[in-house]
């Protein structure tokens, strides 16, 4: 049996127990596509069958007809956030658990998703937020066989720290949080 084949067999029984629904997932340094250098990603969802969540970063450009989207809204002072390369016209508010509308999909106790269309339809302001536009999406087994491939780490920092507006730079902050230095990361994994 090759090298890839039993990779492949150990990602198949973790796709069964890895349950990452309201995780944060940080990208390695050793990610090598450039859509998710350096991200910070909101785990909604992860099951057999596929998963998805949502990049927390600032520094992307937003469309023109997005930006209209937003003038009559309660939000429309508010940052767009890159929500991944997945539709990424399509808006989305990740937002405390505080307020619901009609086709509100909770991750878990404190944190839920909505699509922004539903939320303009009524002036509710949840407690924390961000509008994201686009997702992440990946098909079955490909978010573990990344993970084992080392290229996405799991971290225990609570995820309302996305809405925390004082870490600008939330990737270097949870790298440092879980004691992870980008520059020897490459000698600190893979040995044991």
């Amino acid at each position: 049996m090759n090298v890839y084949n039993n990779k492949v067999s150990k990602v198949n029984k973790l796709d069964s127990v890895l349950d990452l629904k309201g995780k944060l997932l940080i990208s390695s340094p050793m990610m090598m596509d450039e859509r998710f250098l350096k991200s910070v990603i909101f785990v909604c969802d992860s099951k057999i069958t596929n998963a998805f969540g949502f990049t927390i970063r600032k520094d992307h450009t937003v469309d023109s007809k997005i930006k209209k989207h937003l003038k009559g809204s309660q939000f429309k002072n508010d940052i767009i956030y890159s929500g991944g390369p997945v539709s990424p016209n399509r808006l989305f508010v990740i937002h405390t658990s505080d307020v619901e509308w009609q086709e509100t999909l909770r991750i878990n106790q404190d944190i839920s998703i909505t699509n922004f269309e539903e939320a303009i339809k009524v002036d509710l302001k949840p407690e924390k937020y961000l509008i994201v536009s686009g997702y992440t999406n990946w098909v079955s087994g490909q978010l573990e066989r990344e993970i084992v491939l080392g290229f996405w780490l799991t971290v225990e920092d609570d995820a309302m720290m996305i809405f925390d507006q004082s870490k600008k730079d939330k990737w270097r902050y949870l790298m440092r949080s879980s004691d992870l230095n980008e520059n020897t990361f490459a000698m600190q994994v893979g040995t044991s």
